[in-house]
């Protein structure tokens, strides 16, 4: 997570990753401790068990956190080999 988006307020724990309708899916929750909305950015990074990031990428995608709100983000892949998901945070 870049160091502005910590300075605008934003906390998250890591990603969660679970199985769903024959997926992996990954989860976490973005919860904004500032009194304004903060526009946010982000791209999960799947990667399998060897180390080597899944293809095709994962376009980055953009959310708003409402003051003092939480909004859940979340990404999936058919390719059951995924066992990690850093999570890149950007404003």
């Amino acid at each position: 997570m870049d160091v502005p988006v910590l300075s605008a307020g934003i906390i998250t724990d890591g990603p969660t990753i679970s199985e769903h309708d024959g997926q992996q899916r990954a989860s976490t929750l973005l919860v904004n401790q500032q009194e304004k909305a903060v526009d946010v950015n982000y791209r999960f990074y799947w990667y399998d068990g060897k180390g080597l990031e899944i293809l095709p990428f994962e376009q980055p995608r953009a959310v708003s956190v409402p003051p003092h709100g939480k909004v859940e983000i979340s990404s999936q892949t058919g390719n059951l080999t995924a066992s990690k998901v850093p999570l890149y945070l950007y404003l």
